[in-house]
């Protein structure tokens, strides 16, 4: 074990360049364990920080800069579980990819996972995994007014009795697909929300988006929305939802409200 002293300055594991940490115990850092431009964490248990696994990618034309996550137990940090940060030039020239695969963040201060971008392209699979009891379950957004795209790929992923969202997608462009299931269960808000986002969601053939039972009264008790300027659009196989809310950009206007979709031949 790699054990700190009440979230010591520093990092309790750094990884450069494609390093990998396999079989680790991290507690009690400011970050346990850090990783810069791509590497491979697996079979690790990392919990009692502020950050719990820490990723900052140079994202770039040529190389595509790789990281993944497996096997691991983050629990009980500060912040976030998982923060991935890329970073480029714009998101049509820098790319950059992360993939999460049988992964537990739960019980974290902020998110449980966090996918962020500034002039890049993100390329984000996760698998098997669960983000459950932290502030938020899974969060994918762009800094400020920097552009960022995003590729996401959801397939088996449980994201329950979070404080606000179990998936918060905000101000990026891209795609979202659900390849498997994903269950979002009895979060403090909605359970899938698109703010500002202009995303495909696409359920496919072998995927189900169920997202019910969220504990939010009011302008937010919906199991899946999407608002503000770029409204999100859904299409595909399974919706096990009450409904799908779409708030337009003008606040005049009713919310658009669609039934879940029957099940297409072509998804």
């Amino acid at each position: 074990m790699i054990d700190g002293d009440d979230n010591s300055p520093g990092n309790g594991i750094c990884l450069l360049n494609s390093a990998s940490a396999i079989n680790c115990y991290v507690q009690k850092f400011l970050v346990g364990i850090y990783v810069e431009n791509g590497g491979e964490v697996n079979e690790c248990e990392v919990m009692f920080n502020i950050y719990g696994i820490k990723v900052e990618n140079e994202a770039s034309s040529t190389t595509k800069i790789k990281m993944k996550i497996s096997n691991t137990y983050i629990h009980d940090n500060g912040d976030s579980g998982i923060y991935f940060f890329g970073i480029g030039q714009s998101p049509e020239t820098s790319e950059t990819s992360i993939e999460v695969v049988n992964v537990k963040s739960n019980n974290n201060g902020v998110r449980g996972m966090s996918f962020i971008g500034e002039n890049a392209k993100l390329k984000v699979k996760v698998t098997d995994s669960e983000t459950s009891n932290n502030y938020f379950g899974i969060w994918v957004a762009k800094v400020g007014e920097n552009e960022a795209a995003v590729d996401l790929e959801l397939d088996g992923i449980s994201s329950r009795y979070n404080e606000n969202f179990g998936v918060y997608v905000s101000s990026v462009t891209g795609d979202v697909k659900v390849k498997g299931a994903v269950n979002l269960y009895k979060n403090g808000l909605s359970g899938f929300y698109a703010d500002d986002a202009n995303v495909d969601i696409v359920v496919e053939r072998r995927g189900a988006l169920n997202s019910c039972g969220h504990l939010a009264s009011g302008s937010l008790d919906e199991d899946i929305r999407s608002a503000g300027v770029g409204v999100a659009t859904f299409s595909g196989n399974g919706y096990d939802t009450r409904a799908i809310v779409l708030v337009p950009i003008y606040p005049t206007s009713s919310p658009v409200i669609l039934a879940p979709t029957a099940p297409s031949d072509d998804a």
